[in-house]
């Protein structure tokens, strides 16, 4: 009677191949729309550090400008780079030269940045209306004015007083633009403004209607 029931019992436990392929199945599915929804927060992310370096690279050249009392440059370089140097005078030859940051103990920020790899300087997919602070007309990523005209260059120079201006000395605002290629909600910004050295970061976004006038924005994160 024992050994009856225990065969019986041997004979009815574990899983059949249809509850394993079913369980499996289950497992697929909920995999799958993990991914699906995790693919969209990743790339978002990914925009969200690209304009957190640039903006943090702004400011922290601007901040050793005025705690070191000497010129920094930062030079953003297409289509992910963004490069800080400080100058450096010879002490025996004057001559004054620009060298590049490196970390000493308790400092955080290195000279050099690199974009998200899918994220680049580039103008922004779709263009809002207005331009983030009213600065420029979103035609190039790296949208630079002096004295309301647009300058040339990729560098901004950090003096000690806390103002940004251009290689020629003069006080520079504007704007750099940075995207992934064809996907209009990843395009971020970063807005600064010479004089005071003040700057913003920005993200693209899309208005349902309505109001149906103004449909794309830049909104300050």
């Amino acid at each position: 009677m024992t050994r009856s029931r225990l065969k019986k019992v041997t004979r009815t436990s574990g899983f059949s191949l249809v509850e394993m392929l079913i369980v499996a199945m289950i497992i697929i599915i909920l995999t799958a729309g993990a991914i699906i929804q995790i693919k969209p927060m990743l790339k978002a992310s990914r925009a969200d550090a690209a304009v957190s370096y640039s903006l943090n690279q702004i400011r922290l050249a601007r901040e050793r400008a005025i705690d070191e009392r000497r010129l920094m440059r930062v030079t953003f370089t297409a289509p992910q780079t963004i490069f800080m140097e400080y100058q450096f005078t010879d002490p025996v030859s004057k001559t004054v030269s620009y060298l590049p940051v490196t970390l000493q103990a308790g400092q955080t920020g290195a000279g050099i940045v690199t974009l998200p790899y899918d994220m680049n300087f580039i103008v922004p997919p779709t263009k809002p209306a207005s331009a983030p602070d009213l600065i420029g007309s979103q035609t190039t990523a790296l949208d630079f004015y002096c004295a309301g005209s647009a300058c040339a260059g990729t560098a901004l120079y950090f003096n000690p007083d806390g103002s940004i201006t251009n290689v020629n000395n003069d006080p520079v605002q504007g704007v750099v633009y940075m995207a992934r290629t064809g996907d209009e909600l990843s395009a971020r910004a970063v807005s600064f403004l010479g004089p005071t050295g003040r700057a913003k970061a920005w993200r693209f976004l899309r208005v349902p209607s309505p109001p149906a006038a103004t449909p794309t924005q830049w909104a300050q994160q």
